[in-house]
C-alpha cells in the first residue's frame, strides 16, 4: 500500500500528473499520510518476532474497533449532495487503487505462495 500511496500523494499534489523533481520531495510529505509508516513499523516488528502472539491478537481487536469506528465516522459525515456535486472521479480513483491493491496482492501472494494452507471441507 505504501508505494501506491506515495505515487497517489505525488499526483495529488500536481497539476494532474506526477510532480517531478524538487516540488515532488517537497510536496510528497505534506500529502503523505503518517499512519502507513506505522502500518510498515508494525508489519516489520511483528514479522521480526517482536510483537508476540498475544500482543498481536490485543492490537488486533483494538485496529478492527479503530477502523469500524474510523468507517462510521466517513459514512455519518459523508453528504449525498456533495458526491453528486465532486462527481465520479474521486470515486473511480478509489475502486481503481482498490483494484490495482487487490489484484497485486492477490498475484504476489500466489507467486510467492505466502498464502495459508487451504485444506478442503469435509
Amino acid at each position: 500500500m505504501a508505494p501506491l500511496v506515495l505515487v497517489i500523494a505525488w499526483w495529488w499534489n500536481g497539476d494532474g500528473g506526477v510532480v517531478p523533481g524538487e516540488a515532488a520531495r517537497r510536496g510528497a510529505p505534506r500529502a503523505f499520510p503518517l499512519f502507513v509508516l506505522g502500518c510498515l513499523a508494525l508489519a516489520l516488528a511483528r514479522s521480526a518476532g517482536l510483537i508476540g502472539g498475544s500482543a498481536a491478537a490485543a492490537i488486533d481487536g483494538l485496529a478492527r474497533a479503530c477502523i469500524l469506528t474510523a468507517l462510521g465516522a466517513v459514512g455519518l459525515s459523508t453528504r449525498l449532495a456533495q458526491l453528486r456535486r465532486i462527481g465520479a472521479t474521486p470515486f473511480s480513483l478509489g475502486l481503481g487503487a482498490a483494484c490495482v491493491l487487490g489484484v497485486s496482492s492477490l498475484l504476489l501472494i500466489t507467486t510467492l505462495g505466502i498464502g495459508p494452507a487451504i485444506s478442503p471441507r469435509r
